[in-house]
């Protein structure tokens, strides 16, 4: 029996790029217009052969498929939920512009740790990285600026902002089971673990981590937005007949400061043109902004526990986001391996 007639928005070409980069990594890969929301690549790897499913699979391919342990029926892509890692402090960030807690000249020193609540929280490079401003911090991607921002906001003003970024909803891209992810609130766990929430759990969630949750296409969004202060309607198919339509949650259209969108958008050029940690994505002659990131998928405690074998399955996650070019931004991409 002949399907529906769809024409898709995908970009052949790019597609085909994104698939063969990603290879059998798990991991995902979106791409897409800022000008008209359309998906230009959407990859999720390890996939599978959908020829298999033309006619009759055999059961030996169908349990292969069920018992390999990375998921390659899983679209990652919308399915699956990760910690946004460094991403999120682009996010916390613009967060603490338009919330007033600093502005593009605050400056916060950082010798390698802070000490927050009875705890010492680390930065990723143990010698610190001196007297930094927002623009550096993104830059070098310095956690101590962004715990003491997280200290500064506090939970309640990170999670109406993320949800402003629309981080915590569906995109609505027209695929089934997209996750929606997850911006922890203190109402979110006072229902859901029985218990208040503690100012300690806001300095981790102040750089992507803890229970915050975000899927790679909700992130491509919210970079969206920082390029170009509006929010796509991201979609999938350009023309269809008899498909049914799949819904989310309308949000209100963004309003950022666009002094405030521009400190983020030059930081995030910083990254990649200026000897940051997105340095591998420089292209000569064209303008790239983009941030890095890397989320632990389990505990480092846990993770020492396991054996060798099992412990490189729980490798961290690695994150790049960006746009591109800079002054005219016409594609967003978002890339993790998980």
């Amino acid at each position: 029996i002949q399907g529906n007639e769809l024409t898709l928005t995908l970009d052949l070409d790019l597609q085909m790029v994104a698939e063969a980069e990603l290879g059998d990594s798990p991991g995902a890969v979106v791409a897409f217009d800022v000008n008209t929301g359309e998906i230009l690549a959407m990859a999720s790897g390890p996939s599978f052969d959908p020829n298999q499913f033309e006619a009759r699979i055999t059961a030996r391919e169908w349990k292969k498929l069920l018992e390999n342990t990375d998921d390659p029926l899983q679209n990652r892509a919308v399915q699956n939920t990760f910690s946004p890692g460094s991403i999120f402090k682009i996010v916390i960030g613009l967060a603490g512009l338009e919330n007033g807690v600093i502005n593009a000249q605050t400056e916060t020193y950082c010798n390698g740790a802070v000490q927050l609540y009875g705890n010492q929280f680390r930065c990723w490079r143990a010698a610190g990285h001196g007297r930094v401003t927002l623009r550096e911090a993104i830059r070098q991607s310095c956690n101590v600026y962004f715990y003491l921002l997280g200290q500064k906001l506090g939970i309640q003003a990170i999670t109406e902002f993320s949800q402003r970024v629309g981080l915590g909803f569906p995109t609505g891209i027209e695929l089934r089971g997209e996750a929606s992810g997850l911006v922890p609130s203190k109402e979110w766990k006072r229902r859901v673990r029985g218990e208040p929430w503690y100012a300690g759990e806001t300095i981790s969630v102040a750089i992507g981590q803890g229970p915050l949750l975000a899927t790679p296409i909700q992130l491509a969004r919210a970079m969206g937005i920082i390029a170009t202060g509006a929010r796509s309607d991201l979609r999938l198919v350009r023309e269809r007949k008899a498909l049914p339509v799949h819904q989310s949650k309308v949000l209100p259209p963004p309003v950022f400061s666009e002094d405030h969108l521009q400190v983020i958008r030059e930081a995030m050029w910083s990254v990649v043109n200026e000897g940051g940690t997105g340095w591998a994505a420089k292209v000569e002659d064209f303008q790239v902004c983009g941030k890095t990131g890397t989320a632990q998928s389990i505990s480092s405690a846990t993770r020492s526990g396991l054996s060798e074998e099992a412990a490189k399955r729980f490798e961290p996650n690695a994150w790049f986001v960006g746009f591109a070019p800079r002054d005219d931004p016409q594609v967003v991409v978002a890339v993790i391996v998980a």
